[in-house]
C-alpha cells in the first residue's frame, strides 16, 4: 500500500508539473508585448541626451545608439574606422581633411544627412563655450579663441566636406571619433532649441521615444 501511495503521488506531481508547464508555454499578452524589448540597467540617469553638452558616461551609453559620428573607433582600440564618413583624405601638410559622406542617410525626423548638416553641427559647437559644449575644447578652444585649430569648413558637394586647419593637429581624426561628436539633425536643433537635450534626433540605429527622468529612457529601433 505504501509503495502504491508513493507511486500515485509521484504520478500526480508529474501530471501537475506538465500541466503548469503547458500553461506557462503560452505567453501572456504582456510577454508578447515585451518579447523584443531589451531592458538595460545603468548606474544613474543621464544629465542630457545631447552628447556634446555633457561629460558623463551615462549619457553616452544612450546617445551612442541615437547618434552617429563621422568616424568610429575600433571595437577594442582607438584605430579609426568609417562612420558617417566612408572615406577621407589628409593633405600632406596635415592642414586639410576632406571627408566623403555616406549617401542616402536620413535623420530620424526624415530630413537628409549631408555636408551642410556636418558643417551646421561643427559651427554650432565652435560658436559655443566650455560651459555649453565642454568636449569641443579639444580642438584648441572655441572659434573666439586664438588657439582654435579649425580655420574653415567648406562644403564641396552634397556628400563632400573639407576641414581646413590653422596648423596640424595629430589627434584631429581621433577627436572626431569621440562620443560627444554625434551629428544631430539641424532642423531638430533649430526647432527644439535648448530643449534638444531632451529631444535628441540623430541617424543612429535607435531613435528616441521617451525620457522619464530618474526612471527610464525608451528608444525604438529605427
Amino acid at each position: 500500500m505504501k509503495k502504491t501511495w508513493l507511486f500515485s503521488s509521484f504520478i500526480f506531481v508529474l501530471a501537475l508539473a506538465l500541466f503548469l508547464g503547458g500553461c506557462s508555454s503560452s505567453p501572456t499578452s504582456e510577454e508578447k508585448a515585451t518579447k523584443d524589448t531589451l531592458v538595460f540597467g545603468r548606474g544613474g540617469d543621464s544629465t542630457s541626451l545631447d552628447p556634446i553638452t555633457t561629460t558623463e558616461g551615462e549619457t553616452f551609453k544612450v546617445t551612442e545608439n541615437i547618434f552617429e559620428k563621422l568616424l568610429n573607433y575600433g571595437e577594442k582600440d582607438t584605430t579609426i574606422h568609417p562612420g558617417l564618413a566612408t572615406e577621407w583624405d589628409v593633405a600632406k601638410d596635415g592642414k586639410s581633411y576632406t571627408f566623403y559622406l555616406r549617401k542616402g542617410v536620413k535623420f530620424h525626423d526624415g530630413t537628409d544627412f549631408n555636408a551642410e548638416a556636418v558643417k551646421f553641427n561643427f559651427e554650432r559647437w565652435m560658436n559655443g563655450d566650455a560651459e555649453k559644449f565642454p568636449y569641443y575644447g579639444m580642438f584648441g578652444g572655441y572659434k573666439k579663441d586664438k588657439g582654435h585649430v579649425i580655420k574653415d569648413i567648406i562644403v564641396k558637394g552634397e556628400h563632400e566636406i573639407e576641414f581646413q586647419l590653422k596648423r596640424p593637429q595629430a589627434t584631429f581624426l581621433k577627436n572626431i571619433a569621440m562620443s560627444p561628436f554625434g551629428i544631430a539633425s539641424p532642423a531638430a536643433v533649430e526647432k527644439s532649441g535648448d530643449s534638444f537635450r531632451e529631444n535628441p534626433v540623430g541617424t543612429g540605429p535607435f531613435k528616441f521615444k521617451e525620457w522619464k527622468q530618474n526612471d527610464r529612457i525608451v528608444l525604438e529601433k529605427n
